[in-house]
């Protein structure tokens, strides 16, 4: 039987790891990421990471995955290495993608919450009365012109008027008809012809509203 000095049997054991631990992370490297890349130390840590594989090697340099280091004989050497390589540089962006299709409407959300009322707006027009003078028998000369006014009651404006004339005699012309104020209307009435004319009856009218100034 032949016997190696202790120098020859520490090289023989160095090159054995090295040779066996090649080995083991070239076959991890099948079933990693590409770009992964392996670190292993002859010094592992006593506890479990999931993020490090431990192993432990053989004087003949047989390579045996092993939970922690502790799991390790004393003839053989643990050996560790990490299950994530270091980041590569960031990738080009990728080309815009086809935009998806459109989503189908959501529910109907809930009614929100009843808003604070506004302001008390100005009160409206009110109070709507129609004020009518009348008169009967008229009579007016040849190129006469009579004017008739009629008054609102207090705290009350013009908004309209007019006039009618009833069994007229002759021709009675609306001269003019509008309001003289803010609470009167007047309609004017006139005989242009060289003749007298006469009427039954006139009856004027204004139309009253309560407003605001």
């Amino acid at each position: 039987m032949s016997t190696q000095k202790p120098s020859q049997f520490r090289n023989s054991f160095l090159k054995a790891i090295a040779k066996q631990a090649t080995f083991g992370i070239a076959l991890l490297g099948m079933s990693l990421p590409l770009g992964m890349q392996a670190v292993y130390s002859q010094t592992p840590p006593n506890i479990v990471n999931s993020n490090v594989i431990q192993a432990c090697v053989d004087r003949d340099g047989k390579l045996k995955i092993v939970p922690n280091a502790t799991a390790c004989r004393k003839d053989q050497q643990p050996l560790n290495w990490n299950k994530v390589g270091p980041s590569g540089l960031p990738g080009l962006p990728g080309p815009q993608g086809v935009p998806g299709p459109q989503g189908t409407p959501g529910a109907q959300g809930t009614p929100g919450a009843q808003g604070t009322p506004g302001a008390q707006g100005i009160p409206g027009v009110s109070g709507y009365e129609r004020v009518v003078i009348t008169t009967v028998n008229e009579q007016l000369n040849a190129f006469g012109e009579t004017v008739r006014f009629v008054s609102c009651p207090s705290g009350k404006k013009v908004v309209g008027g007019g006039g009618i004339i009833f069994n007229a005699s002759g021709r009675w012309y609306v001269d003019t008809s509008g309001p003289v104020s803010d609470t009167q209307w007047a309609i004017a009435f006139a005989n242009t012809t060289a003749n007298l004319i006469t009427a039954g009856q006139i009856s004027v009218s204004a139309i009253c509203v309560t407003a605001n100034p």
